[in-house]
């Protein structure tokens, strides 16, 4: 992929376009990785998947720092006529089998 002197994607619009997945206030979120993108005959499927980790207890009723990230991530991905779909991995047991659940359903852009 190439990159401008500003070290942004230059992203080719006709043939792709740019997902954000953003997760709000949560904890413990290092990124959000994309783990596939299918596309099917009525579809494309993104499946996400957050990297989480654990951490000690956190005094949440301390004002300063309680903690929190705001995980958020921009994917390119193939430009379809057909919805998009969004499954995220909420399966939350580290080394578990993913549980994916629709987190969002796009309309087509075109």
């Amino acid at each position: 992929m190439y990159m401008n002197p500003l070290e942004c994607p230059v992203v080719d619009f006709e043939n792709y376009m740019v997902l954000a997945i953003v997760l709000g206030k949560s904890f413990n979120c290092v990124e959000i990785r994309v783990a596939s993108i299918e596309e099917s005959a009525d579809r494309v499927s993104v499946t996400s998947d957050p990297k989480t980790h654990q951490t000690g207890w956190i005094d949440r009723k301390q004002p300063k720092d309680d903690g929190s990230v705001y995980p958020y991530g921009s994917f390119i991905v193939p430009r379809s006529p057909k919805p998009l779909i969004v499954m995220e991995d909420v399966q939350g047991m580290i080394g578990g089998e993913p549980i994916w659940k629709e987190r969002a359903r796009l309309s087509p852009l075109f």
